[in-house]
C-alpha cells in the first residue's frame, strides 16, 4: 500500500464509518475514499475532499447524465447522511437547488475557505430502471461500485481537467477487480474514474483470455458471485470468448486500449450491461457459467451471454467514438441522444454477428435471430406513428416497458429496429459490390480515429455517418434511406424487402426443426402468432396480440392474464394441448382472462397449425445471412 493509503484514518459520524482523507504529496484536485465495509447492509460511505475552495457560494452537482445511459439517470434518491464540512469538521449548511435536485448550494465562510469535505452514505442495491447498469450494489459477500453514485463535483469545472486521488476500503476477506488496478490510485482523471466500475467479493475469479497474437492488449474476464461455483468459467467457453476478440479486430480495427476487463456480477436478481473505456460492467443469471451446457451441432451454448459481445463492441462504438450530442464536459448538461440509432443500433447489429462469428451461437441460431427480429418489428403497430429517432429522444420513457400496449407505444427500438437498418445497409453494400465489400469496411474506416483518454471520445454527427457510408458504397442514397428507415414513421409494417435483400424466404412447416424443438423445451412463455395471433408469458400474461389476427378480433388485449383454458388452469402445456386439439378441425381457444378487476371469457379462433417458420436461402439468390455470420480469417 502506498503512503497515500497508509495515512488514512477512520472517524465515526452519525453511527456510520467514514474515512478521513488527508492530502499529502499529491497535486490531485480531489480526494475520494469509498468505504465499502457496510456493503453487506446495502450501505456504502463516501468521503470527498475538494482542494482550495474559495469563500462564497459553492455549487455542487451529483452526476446526472451517466455515460451509456443516454439520459438523466443519476440515482440521487439513494443518498443519505449528506454533510459538508470545513476545517476541524465544522459543519457548513447547504440547501438543495429549488428546481434541480441534483444540485446543492453551500455558503463557505472566509474562515473555512480551503479544503472542503463532503461526506455521504449511499443506499445500494435499490436501482431504478434508468440506473441499473450505473448503480452500486452490496450483498452479503459481494458487490460493485459505480463511482457516479459516490461523487459530487463543483459546478463550473471542465471535468476533463480534474484529477482525483482514490482509496477503496473493502470488506474483510474480499478481493476486487477494476481497470485501475490497486485499491489506492493517485491523480486519476475524474472522467476516467467515473468510467471505471469496480467489483468485489469473497468469490471473485479472474481469467486472462488467449490473445489473437503476441503483444495484443490483454483481455480479462472477472466473475464474482454469492457462491464460489458460480464464479468459475468453464474451459469450453474460453475459446469462443477469445475468438470474440479476434473477430472484433477484423471488423473494427486494433483494440484501442492497453487492456480490457469484463466485470461480471453473476446473480439472477440483476439485469444490466454498461460499456466503459477499458472495461464493461455486466450481470448474468446465477447459472450462466456453472449451469451452461457444452455446445453441440445445434446450439453454441452461449446465446444467453449476448451482453458480452454487445458491451465489447462499445469499446469502439461508443467509448472510442460517439455522437457529439452525447459528449459533455460534465455530467449535468443535457445530452442530445438523436444518434443512438448509430451508437446502440450498430452495436446491436454486430452483437449477434460477433456471437455467430466467434462460435457463441451456431449459424442456425443466428438465422433464427434474424427472422425473430424481423417478425418482431413486422408486428409492432407503433412503428406507424413513431419513428426510431423519436424513441432515441425519449430514452427515459421507452426503457421502461409498459404492461399493456407496449407494441403500440414502442420501446427502446433505437437498439433493435436500428439494428435492422444496419443489416439492410450491410446487405446493400454486399450486393452492390458483388460481395467484395461489406459493412465491416465501413466500421474499419469509421472507427479509425484518434484514441482519446479513457472517459473521453472522438465525436461524429449525422453527416459524418452519411459520408462514411458513401465512401464504402456510392450507389445508395444513404441520406434518404436514413430518413425513411430511422426518421419517419413507416407506411407498411412488412419487412419483406429485407428478407428479399438478404436472399431469403420464409419456409413453413407443421414440425419444428431440432433447434426449434430445443428452444420450445427451454422456453418459459408461448408464441402462438401463427396459430391464434398472440404470445404469453409463463404465468399467462399476454405480451403481444397480432393486429388483424384471430386474437385481436376476439378482443384479447396486451396485458390480459389468461387464468384458464376451458376447464384447465392456465399453464404452457395446457395452452399448447388446446392448440393441438384444433389441428385437424379448426376451432377456438376458450380462454378465461382477467383484465383489471374483471374476469372475461374470450373465444380465440385457432386453426391448430402452429406453423413453425424459419428463414431459408432463396434459390438463385446470394445467401447473405450465411455470409454475414461466417467467421472471418483476415
Amino acid at each position: 500500500m502506498n503512503q497515500l493509503a497508509e495515512i488514512l484514518t477512520l472517524v465515526t459520524l452519525s453511527s456510520s464509518a467514514f474515512a478521513q482523507p488527508v492530502f499529502t504529496g499529491s497535486d490531485a484536485d480531489m480526494r475520494v475514499v469509498a468505504d465499502l465495509r457496510d456493503s453487506h447492509r446495502q450501505i456504502m460511505h463516501s468521503t470527498i475532499t475538494l482542494r482550495d475552495v474559495d469563500s462564497g457560494e459553492l455549487a455542487l452537482w451529483y452526476p446526472l447524465f451517466i455515460p451509456g445511459n443516454h439520459a438523466p439517470s443519476g440515482p440521487i434518491q439513494n443518498l443519505a447522511e449528506l454533510r459538508i464540512l470545513g476545517a476541524g469538521d465544522e459543519v457548513i449548511a447547504w440547501e438543495r437547488d429549488a428546481t434541480e435536485p441534483a444540485r446543492i448550494l453551500a455558503q463557505i465562510p472566509r474562515s473555512l475557505a480551503g479544503d472542503i469535505t463532503v461526506r455521504m452514505s449511499y443506499l445500494a442495491s435499490q436501482p431504478w430502471h434508468m440506473s441499473r447498469s450505473s448503480d452500486s450494489y452490496g450483498f452479503d459477500n459481494f458487490g460493485a461500485v459505480n463511482w457516479n453514485t459516490l461523487l459530487w463535483y463543483p459546478e463550473g469545472e471542465d471535468l476533463r481537467d480534474v484529477t482525483v486521488d482514490v482509496e477503496v476500503m473493502l470488506p474483510e476477506g474480499h478481493t476486487h477487480a477494476w481497470a485501475l488496478g490497486d485499491t489506492a490510485v493517485s491523480e486519476v482523471p475524474f472522467m476516467e474514474l467515473v468510467d471505471s466500475p469496480l467489483i468485489f467479493g469473497r468469490h471473485l475469479n479472474t481469467y486472462e483470455l488467449p490473445a489473437p497474437e503476441e503483444g495484443y492488449p490483454p483481455h480479462f474476464i472477472h466473475l464474482v458471485s454469492a457462491e464460489a461455483s458460480d464464479a468459475e468459467l468453464p474451459d469450453w467457453m474460453i475459446g469462443p470468448l477469445a475468438e470474440l476478440t479476434r473477430q472484433g479486430r477484423f471488423i473494427f480495427g486494433d483494440f484501442p486500449r492497453d487492456e480490457y476487463h469484463y466485470l461480471a456480477m453473476v446473480d439472477s436478481s440483476l439485469r444490466f450491461g454498461l460499456e466503459h473505456g477499458e472495461s464493461t460492467f455486466i450481470s448474468t443469471r446465477t447459472d450462466a457459467f456453472s449451469g451452461a451446457d457444452r455446445p453441440d451441432e445445434y446450439e453454441g451454448g452461449m446465446d444467453h451471454l449476448g451482453v458480452i459481445p454487445h458491451e465489447y463492441i462499445h469499446a469502439w462504438c461508443g467509448k472510442l467514438a460517439a455522437p457529439e450530442g452525447l459528449v459533455r464536459e460534465n455530467y449535468h448538461d443535457p445530452v442530445d441522444s438523436s444518434l443512438l440509432w448509430v451508437y446502440e443500433g450498430l452495436t446491436s447489429y454486430y452483437d449477434d454477428v460477433l456471437s455467430a462469428r466467434s462460435g457463441m451461437i451456431t449459424p442456425d441460431e443466428y438465422r433464427a435471430k434474424v427472422l425473430g427480429a424481423i417478425e418482431r418489428y413486422e408486428n409492432q403497430p407503433g412503428r406507424a406513428w413513431r419513428p426510431v429517432l423519436d424513441t432515441a429522444r425519449d430514452v427515459v420513457s421507452v426503457r421502461r416497458s409498459s404492461p399493456a400496449g407496449n407494441e403500440l407505444r414502442r420501446g427502446a427500438d433505437y437498439y433493435g429496429e436500428a439494428a435492422l437498418f444496419w443489416m439492410e445497409a450491410d446487405a446493400i453494400i454486399r450486393r452492390g459490390s458483388n460481395g467484395r465489400r461489406s459493412l465491416d469496411d465501413f466500421c474499419k474506416a469509421f472507427f479509425d480515429v484518434r484514441v482519446q483518454p479513457v472517459g473521453e471520445q472522438t465525436t461524429y454527427d449525422r453527416d459524418d455517418v452519411v459520408r462514411a457510408l458513401r465512401r464504402v458504397h456510392a450507389g445508395q442514397d444513404w441520406d434518404e434511406l436514413i430518413r425513411v428507415r430511422i426518421e419517419r414513421p413507416v407506411e407498411d409494417l412488412s419487412m419483406q424487402y429485407l428478407i428479399d435483400l438478404l436472399g431469403q424466404e420464409r419456409a413453413f412447416s407443421d414440425q419444428p426443426t431440432e433447434l426449434q424443438r430445443r428452444s420450445e423445451r427451454s422456453a418459459s412463455g408461448v408464441n402462438l402468432r401463427y396459430a391464434a395471433g398472440f404470445a404469453a408469458t409463463a404465468d399467462g400474461r399476454v405480451t403481444r396480440v397480432v393486429e388483424d389476427s384471430g386474437a385481436s378480433s376476439a378482443g384479447l388485449e396486451d396485458g390480459d392474464r389468461v387464468l384458464a383454458i376451458g376447464e384447465r388452469i392456465f399453464s404452457r402445456s395446457a395452452l399448447l394441448d388446446a392448440v393441438d386439439r384444433t389441428a385437424d378441425t379448426p376451432g377456438v381457444l376458450d380462454l378465461l382472462v382477467s383484465r383489471g378487476d374483471r374476469v372475461l371469457r374470450i373465444e380465440v379462433p385457432c386453426d391448430g397449425s402452429r406453423r413453425f417458420v424459419r428463414l431459408a436461402p432463396e434459390e438463385g439468390e446470394p445467401d447473405l445471412v450465411r455470409a454475414i455470420g461466417e467467421r472471418r480469417e483476415r
